[in-house]
């Protein structure tokens, strides 16, 4: 991210901290004056009563392939669990635990584990999920890893995914404050809402990139950190009537910073520290070699609500930001775009996604290169997958050992649909068709173009509560997803209370 001291001014930069750091506040503040509002009979005479709440799931999957690799829709969007080698099988089971002490206080507890057949350069069995949280009133404080990657943008299971940060990896440890639903800021008519993040974490894959790394001398960066912050508003609320809009406006920033530097130069192995290791400039971005590897996006979604919510139309675009003249909408083509229907009835037809990607502009004089990040040559990825758009084809997909993105300047058409059969059966769908060019730095001799497709059905057993069994079929074809291929899965699930 080539960004230079003078982007902002140092007074307007604080000025948009301020303003980072006393929105939460005031929300909070505005959920008790919301509260003294309440009828006299739940202030005064309520009684609360203290709950909790053990869960279980259980789940296992297994999938054939007629290529080398498990189709690409199979594999993306499974939190990094299910394998890109062809043939695979995972089991995954997790324990979780809620308990409200309080009308405003509450906690959660949850552990996930995970076992693979196949796991190249890396170990066949994780932890995918420990973690920790306390919420307060509209406030959280999360420590450990967790799969809730929630876009305020997307809808995660039928978009193409997030530009910045996607549910395309397994989550990587780390400590989390947050405002995780829109909130109330006061004295604003109940119209204006607010949420948020602000997390410091820890990558774990070192092992897995040395292992990668080391027989082809490329340089990599072991134990990176990682940072995130993001900002929402929101302005109206169409569950509050019949017939309403609501607009959301915000910027996404992903960072990757610290770490040691493994170089290999002159026939030999250095290990110097990295240079992006003050925080106050990752937080600040001022120049490359201090500020960390940044991804940004800015964000814009409105929504038409029917019934109170109980059907949205959106439309929504995100802007990619991953250097100083993006933030001005010097790259102003390269976005992701998307029409989205979605009804809480259970219809044949109740939920529709139909996006546009292009990220093929990239500014050619300034060499953006997308997701690949100079100062850490694994770029945006955590154990081989990319933690943005999967489209742009993550490190693993290179077939070649090397780190990095080959395929970052792309477009792409994507289709996501699901429904209701009946009671006990429900389908998705999603096709994508995309051309790729390479990259700026090095681009393919001739564009490579493809079309991935998958169909799931799923059977809600109606004799076990919580029993569900999907069988999905998907079909990758053309250079662009890697190679020709069609595949069969199975994954049954398991999920209830404990207590």
């Amino acid at each position: 991210m080539k960004i230079k001291s003078n982007m902002l001014p140092k007074k307007t930069l604080w000025i948009i901290i301020l303003v980072i750091f006393l929105l939460p506040i005031l929300a909070l503040w505005g959920q008790e004056a919301q509260t003294g509002q309440l009828p006299k009979t739940e202030r005064e005479g309520g009684v609360f009563l203290k709950t909790r709440n053990a869960t279980y799931s259980l789940e296992t999957f297994g999938s054939y392939s007629t290529g080398d690799q498990t189709p690409f829709w199979m594999v993306s969007h499974s939190w990094g669990v299910v394998p890109l080698e062809n043939n695979n099988a995972y089991v995954k089971a997790g324990s979780f635990y809620n308990q409200t002490l309080s009308r405003e206080l509450s906690y959660n507890l949850g552990l996930d584990l995970v076992v693979v057949s196949k796991a190249p350069n890396r170990n066949s069995y994780w932890v995918q999920q420990a973690f920790a949280e306390v919420k307060w009133r509209s406030l959280a404080i999360s420590l450990g890893s967790r799969e809730q990657h929630e876009s305020a943008i997307v809808n995660q299971n039928l978009s193409s995914g997030d530009m910045v940060y996607s549910n395309n990896v397994r989550p990587n440890p780390e400590v989390k404050i947050s405002i995780p639903k829109f909130t109330l800021i006061p004295h604003t008519k109940n119209r204006l809402y607010i949420k948020g993040d602000f997390a410091i974490g820890k990558y774990l894959d070192g092992d897995y990139l040395e292992k990668t790394a080391v027989p082809n001398n490329q340089n990599f960066v072991k134990n990176p950190l990682s940072h995130h912050k993001s900002l929402y508003l929101r302005l109206g609320d169409i569950k509050s009537k019949p017939q309403s809009v609501q607009w959301i406006v915000g910027v996404n920033d992903y960072v990757q910073w610290n770490g040691d530097n493994f170089r290999y130069k002159n026939g030999e192995w250095t290990y110097p520290t990295s240079a992006s290791n003050n925080f106050a400039r990752v937080l600040i971005p001022s120049d490359e070699s201090r500020s960390g590897s940044h991804l940004a996006s800015y964000n814009f979604r409105v929504d038409y609500g029917q019934n109170y919510a109980d059907e949205v139309y959106s439309f929504y675009a995100q802007h990619f930001i991953e250097a100083k003249d993006d933030i001005f909408f010097k790259n102003y083509r390269d976005m992701l775009l998307g029409l989205e229907y979605k009804s809480l009835r259970k219809k044949f037809f109740s939920g529709l996604v139909l996006e546009y990607l292009y990220t093929k502009q990239q500014r050619a004089s300034h060499l953006s290169n997308y997701y690949n990040q100079p100062a850490h040559e694994q770029g945006s990825s955590y154990y081989g997958r990319g933690m943005g758009n999967p489209l742009l084809l993550s490190p693993e997909y290179n077939g070649d050992g090397t780190l990095g993105f080959k395929s970052n300047r792309i477009s792409a058409m994507h289709v996501g649909l699901e429904g209701h059969i009946n009671d006990e059966f429900q389908y998705s769908l999603l096709t994508t068709y995309g051309t790729s060019d390479g990259t700026y730095r090095k681009p393919y001799s001739e564009a490579k173009t493809g079309i991935a497709s998958l169909l799931g059905v799923t059977y809600n057993y109606p004799k076990i509560t919580g029993l569900s069994i999907k069988c999905s079929v998907a079909y990758d074809n053309g250079a662009f997803f890697g190679s020709d291929t069609f595949g069969a899965g199975l994954t049954i699930k398991m999920a209830g209370k404990l207590f």
